[in-house]
């Protein structure tokens, strides 16, 4: 497996496999060592090991509201096919390197920046979204959010994409000239 840096400030590890604490509140899905282990010092996760052949990255990030930066490049995720709630209410989040991200199979994307109300740009220029049906929430409460480059994002089979822009209030620049919405 392959060890990915991340800052997680204020995180702690209660079982280093299957949950972990924050705020005095248990977060991340039961089964959640099927995504990643964590490595700690102290009081700080240093790193996440994730699993290889993922399936989902649902909900993997889901309400990290300390969660500052993350790094996911050279991630192998050929097999994803949700990345819904992936990011959501992920309230610290200013910087999310997904450059290498494989979305070629994903299908859902709905509420994936849900809520990250600290994100000021994103790039999904390098993002195949050929196959997504559902954009729903994609960037609902992203209230910072100036800029998104989504110049090669392909929407031609979305069916969903309700609230997806939502409460941007600070959203100056969206390259989105090759979107196609035909199916919405």
């Amino acid at each position: 497996s392959i060890l990915y840096s991340v800052k997680l400030f204020s995180y702690y590890i209660i079982n280093s496999t299957s949950s972990m604490k924050v705020d005095d509140k248990i977060i991340y899905p039961e089964n959640m060592d099927n995504y990643y282990t964590f490595t700690s010092t102290g009081e700080h996760i240093v790193k996440i090991e994730l699993n290889k052949n993922l399936d989902t990255m649902e909900d993997m990030f889901k309400e990290c509201s300390e969660l500052i930066e993350v790094d996911l490049s050279d991630l192998e995720t050929k097999y994803v096919n949700n990345t819904s709630n992936m990011f959501y209410k992920c309230e610290s989040l200013t910087s999310i390197n997904l450059k290498d991200i494989n979305t070629s199979l994903v299908l859902n994307m709905s509420y994936m920046f849900y809520g990250c109300i600290s994100l000021i740009s994103i790039n999904l220029s390098h993002f195949d979204t050929s196959k997504v049906l559902n954009m729903a929430n994609l960037f609902n409460g992203c209230y910072k959010l100036e800029i998104i480059n989504m110049n090669s994002l392909d929407a031609t089979n979305v069916e969903d994409m309700e609230n997806m822009f939502s409460s941007c209030i600070a959203l100056k620049n969206l390259d989105a000239k090759n979107f196609k919405t035909k199916n919405v």
